[in-house]
């Protein structure tokens, strides 16, 4: 799949997938989140999933799933496993931290217009298979 963006084009072979769970489920926000469903109905197949991905991964930068095949328990533990492992001290988590020869792992210093965000990440690689 090639997708176009800010006049870079990329060839893009798998999806990797920022998964944001606010600490408050009543969080409101005037921002409209896209909800793209991995369900493939009539008339719209995997590249039409993809594309809608794709473009809410560039606007507005995040999205959420329907659809899919994971279980409400897989999703609990998923997120009590990222509350464990961020709130563990610096040097354990610093143990499995991105460096030049690793493009994934932890890191707390990454920038945004040249300055470090406020946040801490696990950078892994998710393929996601669309039934």
């Amino acid at each position: 799949l090639d997708v176009t963006s800010n006049g870079y084009r990329q060839n893009l072979n798998f999806i990797y997938v920022n998964i944001i769970m606010p600490s408050a489920p009543t969080m409101k926000t005037s921002l409209e989140i896209p909800t793209i469903s991995l369900d493939p109905s009539p008339g719209r197949n995997r590249a039409d999933i993809s594309l809608a991905i794709a473009a809410a991964c560039i606007n507005p930068g995040f999205f959420q799933v329907t659809s899919h095949s994971l279980s409400n328990d897989l999703l609990r533990d998923f997120r009590a496993a990222m509350e464990l492992f961020f709130s563990l001290e610096d040097p354990v988590k610093s143990a499995i931290r991105r460096h030049s020869r690793n493009a994934r792992g932890y890191f707390d210093n990454e920038l945004t217009k040249r300055r470090v965000d406020w946040k801490e990440c696990i950078d892994g690689r998710l393929f996601l298979f669309l039934r």
